[in-house]
């Protein structure tokens, strides 16, 4: 019997707990409710954009999200949270929600915040890029430019490469020198170049060219004797690589060897300088020579005799012959020297 009544008992309480379960459940309270609300009304959800790109060298949080939320004001307020320093141009930053969490530390409207950043996110710095031949091409200009040769007269190659530049936007500028003094061109040179964007350097940097500058240059065809008259068929114009840094003193046409002698002898194929070779002597040591002087009003001519050897343009002694007395005078061509 006592089992019999546990039974009972038992089933009924069932019964009153299932019909319990069964009723709706109770309301919220009205301050329940509002505190819900007031939570709701400050939440602002930041959503960053997968691939934000800016411009400046400084950004904000306004520039890589998107807000969601109704206090505007505060939206207003966290769109202007600076972030730190923007990437180089052409660079990227990686955008994390543990990156943005640290930038709000502190912020009064913290807690109120839900970030939602996509795996990858990062911000990029917006510019303009320069390749490396461009940059190699304007200094291959400048260099040209400044030798003030054909380009068909030197040859310019790149030592070292250069890196693709990337540069803020605006308005670009170019500023090339050449480094150290050099006399002639040719050989290896050392350029800075310096960019500016919008008046305010934004790149500096070096590129280093080999020169090769050609000349006509007059070669001997054959071999030549000592003291030997060179004749037109004795020499030919050929192209020759200069010697780096100096002119050499070569010879560029045929016709300011002719008819010179040459100092020394010259081997076939040797390219002629103004020091191998030097003018016939005018007139002869002991020659007999005209003394000349004369003025716009008169002129007078008088025989005399050399009192050494020497070329056109030398100033050498001269005896008169009729007075005996040695005077000085400059021969001006052959058997003539002018005393005045």
């Amino acid at each position: 019997m006592t089992f019999a009544l546990n039974l009972a008992r038992n089933l009924a309480w069932a019964a009153v707990a299932a019909a319990l379960a069964a009723l709706p459940a109770a309301p919220a309270t009205a301050q329940e409710t509002a505190r819900e609300t007031a939570q709701d009304t400050r939440a602002i959800a930041v959503r960053i954009l997968p691939r934000p790109e800016v411009a400046g060298e400084t950004f904000t949080l306004g520039e890589v999200a998107e807000f969601d939320g109704f206090d505007v004001p505060a939206i207003a307020e966290l769109a202007k949270l600076a972030l730190g320093r923007s990437p180089a141009p052409g660079r990227s930053l990686p955008l994390s929600e543990l990156f943005l969490r640290s930038k709000l530390a502190g912020h009064p409207r913290a807690a109120d915040v839900r970030i939602e950043a996509p795996k990858g996110a990062a911000v990029t710095r917006a510019g303009q890029t320069v390749k490396a031949a461009e940059t190699e091409q304007r200094v291959m200009a400048f260099a040209l430019k400044e030798s003030k040769l054909l380009e068909e007269d030197m040859k310019q190659e790149v030592l070292a490469s250069v890196p693709d530049i990337h540069l803020p936007l605006g308005a670009l500028e170019w500023e090339v020198a050449l480094l150290g003094k050099h006399l002639a061109p040719g050989g290896d040179r050392t350029y800075q170049v310096i960019a500016r964007v919008d008046g305010k350097e934004a790149w500096r940097g070096m590129v280093r060219l080999r020169q090769k500058v050609y000349q006509t240059v007059v070669q001997a065809v054959r071999p030549i004797r000592r003291d030997q008259i060179i004749g037109p068929e004795d020499v030919a114009p050929v192209r020759r690589v200069a010697p780096p840094g100096r002119e050499g003193g070569w010879l560029k046409a045929p016709r300011q060897a002719v008819g010179k002698l040459a100092k020394r002898p010259i081997g076939a194929d040797e390219v002629l300088t103004e020091s191998s070779l030097h003018s016939p002597m005018a007139v002869a040591e002991g020659g007999r020579v005209t003394l000349v002087f004369e003025t716009d009003a008169l002129r007078m001519a008088v025989p005399g005799v050399a009192m050494t050897a020497a070329q056109a343009g030398q100033f050498i002694p001269v005896r008169n012959l009729q007075s005996g007395r040695i005077v000085h005078g400059v021969v001006m061509a052959e058997g003539t020297v002018r005393v005045n």
